[in-house]
């Protein structure tokens, strides 16, 4: 079964985000994203609203996690103009245990903004082996 999907609109953007499980800062107001941050053992991967994605490293996860976390780089790495960012997260879900949520979070389009959409993904039933995790971009 793979991970749940939660689809989440706020209007005027997502001021602060945290992890479920430890509370620890994903997005802080007026700073928003720092991928440099040391970040929840929970987070598996973070896609911002441009669509750069910051993944977990997999040295950093059990083994079984380790090999799904290799094949969702492989995916969010792949460049192919013919497929959407819907499609992409579909394909990462249904790698994911179902122990894994990925919040979708809109900022609906309104007038002449055409609307922005980020991702963070946690896995609640597995942490990383470490307390604290770095990201790595997918380039």
């Amino acid at each position: 079964m793979p991970a749940s999907l939660a689809e989440i609109e706020i209007e005027g953007g997502i001021s602060a985000l945290k992890c479920p499980i430890t509370g620890i800062d994903l997005i802080v107001e007026e700073e928003g994203f720092n991928e440099t941050a040391a970040h929840s053992p929970y987070l598996r991967f973070f896609v911002d609203w441009i669509g750069q994605i910051w993944v977990a490293n997999p040295d950093d996860l059990s083994s079984e996690q380790s090999r799904n976390q290799r094949e969702i780089i492989e995916i969010f790495a792949r460049k192919d103009n013919e497929v959407t960012q819907n499609e992409t997260i579909e394909e990462v879900r249904q790698i994911l245990p179902k122990s894994a949520v990925i919040l979708e979070i809109l900022d609906p389009p309104q007038g002449s903004f055409s609307g922005e959409i980020c991702y963070a993904c946690f896995d609640l039933g597995n942490a990383a082996l470490t307390s604290r995790i770095q990201l790595q971009s997918v380039d």
